[in-house]
Parts: structure tokens; sequence; C-alpha cells
């Protein structure tokens, strides 16, 4: 093991790191093996253990974790483990004892926080405030006032934020003087939820991170662009994410002049009737397009068709990628989804436009959740499941179209079994 103590430290955690990952999962039973080959290999692999924690068991196993990184005889250990700490998950109430693990672990960037409870103690926030300056959250919650009050601690912090919105349901109950000063250095912004648009946190989480803005990417019925406009949001965006009905119908390009990254479900037949230059009013600057699946639009490619080949022509070849989502090819009623991958194919072939196919869409495989961090350039580089083929070509695409479903299997089995026909018994209720 002798070698291993004259390569760069940096080469070495990496290694371990690419050694421990089973398709986006750390197994964390492997950097313990790791930890135990060699004096060597102990403070690389316990930094990587240590890097992302989470625990997501309850008040127990966070007083199990802050006694074994406090309360131990080598004090000087112990801060190093503390210090490993990167990244924490973690299932908040209004205990202090959840806030206390984020205070005493001082290199914290990244927090992922569940919260089910209607606000924070005052010597729970205490903890927060005394913890370090987290530039990165992701938050989902049951009630409006927790992120209130977290976002308040962060409000000069936090650069990227995603917010899972979708069970929150009494904003309304949030009086006009509990509502904190905005974000000032808001970079990412993502959001979600089921209730529509307007949504109050939404509008006061970009008031104040006009000029700093990136990356924008909602989730949220009925949204309008007026307000984001008001807002003065658009001009420093370089990626939106938005509803289909938003992407197609809105001017994207006087909205947001620098933007290089869009992505929109495609819409459905009423939005084409309506406005046959689909992809018109989108920036010409644009690099990568990526378009989500709808029911029924294989019928109408033709005119999907038709106005990308137009915009195409005007933006002068500065679309270079284009991303396709799907639920499925191998659904029985997946005859659109079938058409429009392959048409879209087709098209970025001849116009030598990098093709990718999602098929199922990002984010159907554990631990595929585009990261944190700047964007340097488009399509962003995400981390993707070994199941999953990225770059397609017409042998992938026809075999795809060709295979059958898992309930197509059984039934052809049920049809060798008993005949032409399923006998009633064997659809007869328990």
């Amino acid at each position: 093991m002798s070698t291993s103590q004259h390569l760069p430290n940096e080469l070495i955690i990496s290694i371990l790191d690419e050694a421990q990952q089973d398709d986006l999962l750390p197994r964390y039973k492997w950097l313990k093996r790791y930890s135990r080959v060699c004096r060597a290999w102990r403070p690389y692999a316990q930094q990587l253990l240590f890097t992302h924690v989470a625990l997501n068991s309850g008040a127990a196993q966070c007083r199990l974790f802050k006694n074994a990184v406090t309360k131990t005889a080598d004090t000087e250990h112990a801060a190093f483990l503390r210090g490993c700490v990167r990244t924490l998950s973690i299932v908040v109430d209004h205990q202090a004892i959840y806030t206390e693990i984020i205070e005493i672990c001082p290199n914290i960037r990244e927090l992922h926080l569940s919260m089910f409870h209607a606000s924070f103690r005052p010597e729970a926030l205490g903890c927060l405030w005394r913890g370090p300056r987290v530039e990165a959250l992701r938050i989902r919650a049951f009630y409006c006032k927790p992120i209130l009050q977290i976002l308040s601690v962060y409000r000069r912090a936090v650069q990227f934020l995603e917010v899972d919105f979708n069970s929150v349901r009494d904003q309304a109950s949030i009086a006009e003087d509990e509502w904190p000063m905005p974000l000032t250095e808001l970079k990412d912004l993502r959001f979600s939820t089921a209730e529509r648009y307007p949504n109050p946190f939404l509008l006061w989480a970009l008031s104040g991170s006009a000029q700093t803005l990136e990356v924008l990417h909602i989730r949220c019925p009925g949204l309008q662009i007026e307000p984001l406009v008001e807002l003065g949001v658009g001009p420093s965006l370089r990626s939106l994410g938005i509803p289909a009905s938003l992407g197609c119908t809105s001017d994207l390009a006087a909205f947001a002049p620098s933007l290089e990254d869009v992505e929109f479900s495609m819409p459905l037949l009423s939005s084409i009737l309506e406005s046959p230059d689909l992809f018109g009013r989108l920036p010409l600057g644009l690099v990568h397009l990526s378009l989500h699946d709808s029911n029924g639009i294989g019928q109408h490619i033709r005119q999907y068709i038709g106005s990308l080949a137009a915009y195409c022509d005007r933006a002068e070849g500065s679309l270079k990628t284009l991303s396709f989502h799907c639920r499925t090819l191998e659904s029985e009623r997946a005859a659109d989804a079938r058409l429009t991958a392959r048409t879209l194919f087709d098209f970025c072939k001849t116009r030598n436009i990098l093709y990718r196919l999602f098929d199922p869409p990002y984010g159907f495989y554990a631990r595929e959740a585009i990261p944190f961090g700047p964007v340097r350039t488009f399509p962003r580089s995400v981390p993707l499941s070994d199941r999953r083929r990225l770059i397609v070509d017409e042998e992938y695409l026809d075999r795809r179209a060709s295979q059958r479903p898992i309930s197509a299997k059984i039934l052809r089995g049920f049809v060798r079994s008993f005949g032409s026909t399923i006998p009633p018994v064997a659809l007869a209720k328990p």
C-alpha cells in the first residue's frame, strides 16, 4: 500500500468516490471497508463517508450522530469528521436537537430539509443563526411559516433554492408583517406547487434577486408572465423551465433575451391551433431546448417540426442540443411518443443537432437530480442512472418501438395457455 502514499489526496478521494457508487447510490458499507484497508486510506474514506450525511429517522438517530462526533476522547479527529460534512439531509421538527446538528458542522454547504412542524422554537432558530452560512437548500414542508423562518436566517447566503410547495396550504394565514426581507443572492430557484397562480411565496422569493437570478424553473398551474416581468427577473436569466402554455404563448425573447436553455412540455392541440409558430417567440441565442411529451402530440408533429425548422433558420445554428422526455416508448399507448421521438431524431440528424432521449423522463430513477452549483454551459452535466441510455440511433428507436410491455407479455401468456380468449374465471374477483 506504499504506492498510495505517493498519489495526490484529491486523486485518492476521487477513486474511492467512484468505487463506492452503485447506480448513483452510495454504498456506505464499501467506504467502511476501504477505511480498514490501511492507515493511509482511512482519512480519505472517512472524509467521503461523512461528506453526505442523511439523518431521516428521528431524534434518536440525530443524538447518536451528535454523540459520535462530539463525545470522544480524540477531539481533533471528532472536529475533522464534523468538518467533513458538506451535505446534510434531515427530517426537522421544532426540537433543538435537529438544529444542533447543523450548528456543530461548520462546513455544511447544502441542506435537504423535510419539515412537518408549524414553526421553529426560538432555541432552534438560535442554533441556525449560530451555524454555518448554507448556500443551497432543498425544502419540503407542510407549513409556510417554517420555510420563511429558515430562509430569513440564510437570506444573504442562499444562492440555490428548491422548494416543494405542493403540501403547503396555510400561506393565506401568513400576516403581512410575518413576511421577512426577501432573498438577495439567489441564482437558482426551482419551485413546484399544485395550487393555481398567483402564489405569494413565489413572488416573495423572486422579489429580491432580480439582478442575480440565472436559473428559474417553475411548476405552477396558471402561471402568468406579466408579474415576472414586473419583478424584473428576466434580463439575467440563462435557464428557464415553465408550463407548456406559457412556453408557447409568451414572448420569451423579450422577457429573457439572454436565455440559453428552455424547458417546457409540448402544448396540446388547442395551443397548436391558436399559435401555429410554436417556437417563434423563443430567443435566438438558445443552445439547449428540452421538451416533455404530452398526449396527442404525435398526430400534429408536422406543425412542431415546421415551427422548429423555422426557428433554427432564424437562429442560424445556435441550437446545439435537443432533449425529449417521454414516459416510455414500450407502452401500448405510446404510439404518439414513438412517432414524436423518431421524428425529432430525424430532424436533429439532418440539422446536426445533438438529440438526447430521456425514456423515462429525467428524475424517474433514484438519485437523478440536477445538482446545485454555478452554471457554465448548457445542457448541464447531470448524474444519470446506469439503466439509462441517453444518446440513441435508429436501431435503438426501432427496437424500443417493437418491444412489448410487461402487460402485453402477460396477456400473451394467458392467450397461449387458455386459447384465444381469457376464461371468465381468470378475471373473476377473488
